[in-house]
């Protein structure tokens, strides 16, 4: 296909995805949603353990975890 530009015509910097560019983790898209939602709930972890289904324990594990990173 004369004429076309393929991907192998473009230099590596260009097909390598920036921060900004790509797809959020797991983890990254689970402290936006927890961070969310302790916003819009006071800053109350309990109501927001209740509403994730999880222990408060566990939501204060991953509010540790969350500051390291």
């Amino acid at each position: 296909k004369a004429g076309l530009l393929q991907p192998s015509d473009l230099p590596p910097d260009v097909l390598r995805p920036t921060a900004e560019e790509r797809e959020p983790t797991l983890a990254e898209l689970e402290q936006r949603h927890i961070q969310r939602l302790l916003v819009e709930h006071g800053g109350n972890q309990s109501r927001v353990a209740r509403l994730l289904g999880i222990d408060r324990r566990t939501l204060h594990r991953k509010l540790k975890l969350y500051r390291s990173m």
